[in-house]
């Protein structure tokens, strides 16, 4: 649900690499199978979600500014059957994912007061639509993260892209869109990418110490790259501990 359709309409919503992201290494293509089955994820995704990439989330949920939290609910709970309906690609589950993060918005009071009022201050100021931008950018970064852990790569990449363009400033997702590359790439180059990663991350790191999404990613390199200790002591950072990336990073542990 991001912000005014001049800056975040479907077209142009197209998962294109930052230029400013730097090669995990000069990696060779994923096996043709890997790669049909990313493209195809990726296509779905596209197909269900660009076109309501202008919409707020109110419009997400067909309900108006300030709809009494049971009225959210019952609209959500609609919606969601509908979309349950139509099938079960990778798309289906994309949308059903947009719609559950305006549903967690619009069902608190507090946090349903403050978008409106961003919502309603972003049809005459700039600044108050990149502050909305920004809003609706965070939990699409989130769950990005969550999808990579997942093994729902065309959906990370998609929902990356629409972050980056929802709030161009973000210094973390050209990171984690290496992060991306790295999880694509064939299993036997994974230990090469890995100590790239690694410099990456760990520059990134030093300008954003606090960032526990970047902490797990590194977390996962360290594991593959066999520092349990290492890769120990960055998941125990995780507010969730039962995140998916935690659960990648401890299995990647025990193999």
């Amino acid at each position: 649900a991001p912000a005014p359709a001049s800056r975040s309409s479907a077209q142009g919503l197209e998962p294109a690499r930052p230029a400013a992201r730097p090669p995990v290494s000069a990696p060779e293509a994923p096996a043709p199978a890997a790669r049909s089955s990313y493209e195809a994820e990726l296509g779905s995704v596209r197909q269900r979600l660009a076109p309501l990439s202008g919409q707020t989330y109110h419009q997400l949920l067909r309900v108006t500014p300030g709809t009494a939290p049971a009225q959210v609910d019952r609209a959500y709970r609609f919606l969601a059957r509908r979309v349950e309906d139509e099938g079960d690609d990778p798309g289906w589950r994309a949308t059903l994912d947009l719609l559950r993060e305006a549903h967690t918005v619009l069902r608190d009071p507090e946090r349903a007061a403050l978008y409106a009022q961003m919502v309603e201050r972003s049809e005459s100021s700039s600044a108050a639509a990149r502050e909305r931008q920004a809003f609706e950018a965070e939990p699409k970064v989130d769950r990005a993260l969550k999808c990579m852990a997942e093994g729902r790569i065309g959906e990370a990449t998609f929902l990356l892209t629409w972050a980056e363009k929802l709030d161009p400033t973000r210094l973390d997702v050209p990171v984690l869109m290496s992060v991306v590359d790295f999880l694509r790439a064939p299993r036997q180059q994974r230990e090469q990418d890995a100590r790239g990663l690694q410099t990456i991350l760990a520059a990134e790191l030093a300008r954003q110490p606090n960032d526990w999404r970047l902490k797990l990613c590194q977390a996962l390199v360290l594991a593959e790259l066999g520092d349990e200790r290492g890769a120990q002591a960055l998941m125990l950072e995780s507010p969730d501990l039962d995140h998916p990336m935690v659960r990648l990073v401890r299995s990647t542990l025990r193999a």
